[in-house]
């Protein structure tokens, strides 16, 4: 028999190895937050969870977000904040798309992902240049961010556009699509039903160049080798393409219901070169969006 003071050391030795075992354990299942949050670790709740009613919005990045823009086109924005330059590539971020953000990330009931066919390195690194009023980035309080490497390839026929070759399977970010809206560019780059799920924004142009008339921004912008269908055609028409995110903004926020949402948003006609009668009242609506305006420099007509 021990004595009782080498039992009690005994059993408090095997305690503590009890615990260390069950620490490792707990670690060796441990995610960080950061990593399940911009990564896509994290998962729904379950894929036949009927109680899930959020909504899982998917925004494209280049030409969505942001315009991607060429060395010698850069000089005309310095000094903008909207201006993000990863590696030696610069982009603009759109106007609107950070409000957008801002209202998204903030919304209880919808989850922001992102899919892009940039490369992997490339998404990461932009949306964590795209910073927000909390200091944070879009990359930091993302769902799922999907790149290139996450297309589904459809053809290997190099003569047919990537859109054409590559396909977004937006079931990568939640299984139910009807709980799915994807904010695209590229009418069909969906796969699927995917495409049913799309709000497609129509064609996109070059942003106008800062404290210039329209007429003036074009006419720089074709001096500076721009080809002139990705410039907008007319004034209204320039209107409208800086007006896109504000009015899905609007849309947004005006219900906090995700499938009330999701069925404005895909019954609503972004396509069009010119605004649809209803964007005026729409816009003046938006406390989000007059609140922009409010803070906007006289010098910058929007």
């Amino acid at each position: 028999m021990f004595p009782s003071k080498k039992l009690s050391n005994i059993l408090t030795s095997i305690l503590l190895m009890l615990g260390l075992m069950m620490t490792i354990t707990s670690c060796q299942n441990w995610v960080p937050q950061q990593l399940t949050s911009t990564f896509g670790a994290r998962t729904p709740n379950s894929t036949q969870d009927q109680s899930d009613t959020r909504l899982y919005l998917i925004l494209d990045i280049d030409w969505t977000l942001v315009s991607p823009l060429e060395n010698h086109q850069v000089s005309d924005f310095i000094g903008d904040q909207r201006l993000l330059k990863v590696g030696k590539e610069h982009y603009l971020l759109k106007e609107g798309a950070r409000e957008l953000l801002e209202m998204t990330f903030s919304h209880p009931e919808i989850e922001v992902s992102f899919f892009s066919g940039g490369t992997k390195k490339r998404n990461l690194e932009l949306l964590k240049e795209i910073t927000l009023e909390d200091g944070k980035s879009a990359l930091d309080k993302s769902y799922k961010v999907l790149s290139k490497e996450d297309l589904t390839v459809i053809s290997k026929d190099e003569s047919l556009r990537f859109s054409e070759r590559f396909k977004k399977d937006i079931s990568k970010v939640h299984p139910d699509l009807k709980k799915v809206l994807l904010v695209e560019d590229l009418a069909h780059f969906a796969l699927g039903d995917g495409v049913n799920q799309t709000l497609w924004l129509g064609k996109t142009f070059y942003p106008p160049l800062p404290y210039m008339s329209y007429q003036d921004s074009y006419q720089k912008w074709q001096d500076l080798g721009v080809d002139t269908r990705y410039l907008a055609p007319s004034k209204e028409a320039d209107w409208w393409a800086r007006r896109k995110l504000f009015v899905l903004q609007a849309l947004l926020e005006e219900s906090r219901d995700p499938q009330e949402i999701l069925r404005q948003a895909t019954q609503f006609d972004f396509s069009g070169v010119e605004p649809p009668m209803a964007v005026h009242q729409m816009l003046d609506r938006a406390p989000l969006y007059q609140r922009f305006i409010e803070r906007m420099p006289c010098a910058i007509p929007l």
